[in-house]
């Protein structure tokens, strides 16, 4: 009966034109309580299945990006209060932005303002290579847009410039990084950067979801980052770029809430540091940020009436999101594909609230 009303709910949202497809995962800890899975590849298309794969989108900056960070610190490779100055040669870098630690960056307080369009000011079909180029050299140069360290803002750029930090670190390319990474992980080519994903490979044809017309590329698009930076960059970005299926993410997460709890794990993770990463930061005032993750606002989170402060959790431009409470373990990892249809933000706010609050209405207790 609980999994009805959940999947009732999803299919109003797929009857509204809200999203083509939508899987989620409900857990509690290592006990997945709900599957469910609605509508199409794309509008008047084949029916998804579990396995279908989406475009995560942010949820990169977390399992890829924050990801592979917690493994450096847990290593004792680096710390968080290292500067930027330490990973890209001084003259490099605006005068402004040379000490900011890389805490600051991951809490997205480093001073980057949300967005800048680099894929406007480069040719179709970008050069991979010229396009890192150049905006690397903009992330480094462009005068702060706020006090690093003072305030945050939700920010793409911060995120990129990690990306790049971390291929300097490991002498790799993330889609490397990352696979190396999660190479004991059952689930490593459930969560890929498609980019890289080989000939052999792309020839298993991975069920994927559209996230619809894209008209800078005057195409649909289908198994191709939706985010035009990241495709400028190769398909692979510390901000975007990962496709997944939902129980991949599910399987992520509760892995590293093991970690949180202090139980083994597959990954190279230590307790010590999972905690550091899930606290919210004190230091930016008036910020729900922790490091990669975000915690629930005050008023009208997404993650709803009923999931705890102690809660860590993202959201991903195309319609993804994942909340897990730390009271309890309780998780939902929802995936659609709402940019599908235009003018959806607003809509799939109320309807990420709405989930949520059904799952732990139906699911929430033990």
């Amino acid at each position: 009966m609980n999994e009805e009303k959940i999947l009732s709910r999803l299919k109003k949202g797929f009857e509204n034109r809200l999203f083509t497809a939508a899987s989620i995962v409900i857990s509690r800890g290592d006990e997945v309580l709900c599957k469910a899975h609605v509508g199409c590849e794309e509008e008047n298309d084949a029916f998804i299945t579990p396995g279908h794969f989406f475009d995560l989108a942010s949820l990169t900056k977390p399992i890829v990006t924050a990801t592979a960070f917690m493994e450096l610190c847990s290593k004792g490779t680096l710390t968080l209060d290292e500067r930027l100055y330490h990973f890209f040669p001084s003259r490099w870098i605006h005068p402004a932005l040379r000490n900011v630690p890389l805490w600051a960056i991951l809490a997205h307080a480093g001073g980057w303002k949300d967005h800048i369009s680099f894929y406007l000011e480069l040719p179709l079909p970008p050069n991979r290579e010229k396009a890192r180029e150049h905006i690397l050299k903009t992330l480094l140069e462009t005068p702060p847009a706020f006090t690093p360290c003072k305030q945050s803002c939700y920010s793409d750029l911060g995120y990129m410039l990690l990306g790049f930090i971390l291929e300097e670190i490991k002498g790799a390319t993330l889609d490397v990084i990352w696979s190396h990474l999660f190479a004991s992980f059952h689930t490593t080519w459930e969560l890929i950067y498609p980019a890289k994903v080989s000939v052999q490979q792309r020839s298993i044809s991975i069920p994927v979801v559209s996230t619809g017309w894209c008209h800078w590329r005057k195409k649909q698009l289908k198994g191709e980052v939706h985010d035009e930076n990241c495709f400028a960059m190769g398909g692979i970005a510390g901000h975007a770029g990962l496709f997944g299926t939902a129980q991949a993410v599910a399987d992520w997460l509760i892995e590293l809430f093991r970690i949180w709890h202090g139980e083994a794990s597959r990954l190279p993770i230590s307790k010590q540091v999972i905690r550091q990463f899930w606290e919210r930061q004190k230091e930016i005032p008036n910020s729900t940020w922790a490091l990669g993750f975000d915690t629930p606002s005050p008023q009208n989170s997404t993650s709803g009436q009923f999931f705890s402060q102690t809660s860590v959790g993202h959201l991903g431009f195309t319609g993804t999101s994942f909340w897990l409470d730390l009271t309890d373990g309780f998780s939902v990892v929802l995936l659609t594909n709402r940019v599908y249809y235009p003018g959806t933000k607003e809509r799939m706010k109320l309807f990420r609230m709405e989930i949520h609050d059904l799952a732990r209405l139906e699911y929430g207790k033990d």
